[in-house]
């Protein structure tokens, strides 16, 4: 699927990445679907998440199925994914290096979520959820569905959502496809 940009986020042609500055509500939108999850998830992100706002949205889906968030908690280095089934169920890792551009990757498979930064595992928590089945209408890049958190400030290369987790041989070669560009 394509995003659709909000606001007009920079894009940066010598450095292939979009500039976001959080304080002029910079987002993309995603069309509805992100439904079937029940094999896993892996969101996967080349991001530099600057100095930390409060609780910026990597990705934000939610309306029609049950919500799936990845960000930063609060303003300090941990990254939260957030899975409301039925009720809200998060795992962190404190993996974020500020003003760092960096391959993100966060997976689920029903019984682990695993957090690796540069190709590396830094975090593998418990974790037995995986998303419900429904199709969600209401897909952001940046930005919360929340009024009161911040939307995102910082770069953005590239954004991957698969439906599955991917081995750590995957996420290797997604690495090494993407660190020298």
């Amino acid at each position: 699927n394509n995003a659709t940009l909000v606001n007009t986020p920079t894009w940066s042609d010598s450095n292939k990445l979009f500039q976001f500055s959080g304080n002029s509500n910079q987002h993309m939108t995603l069309p509805t679907g992100f439904a079937d999850f029940t094999n896993g998830a892996t969101f996967f992100f080349v991001a530099d998440l600057g100095t930390g706002n409060h609780w910026e949205r990597l990705l934000d889906f939610s309306s029609g199925g049950t919500p799936i968030n990845v960000g930063r908690n609060s303003t300090g280095t941990t990254m939260t994914l957030e899975y409301y089934n039925p009720g809200k169920t998060a795992t962190s890792s404190n993996i974020i290096v500020n003003n760092t551009l960096a391959n993100y990757v966060v997976t689920t498979d029903g019984s682990n979520a695993k957090f690796y930064r540069n190709s590396t595992l830094i975090t593998n928590n418990s974790f037995s959820l995986t998303p419900d089945n429904n199709s969600r209408s209401q897909n952001y890049i940046g930005r919360s569905r929340a009024a009161s958190d911040a939307y995102y400030e910082g770069e953005m290369a590239v954004v991957a959502i698969f439906n599955r987790a991917l081995t750590a041989s995957e996420i290797t070669d997604l690495y090494n496809h993407y660190k020298d560009i």
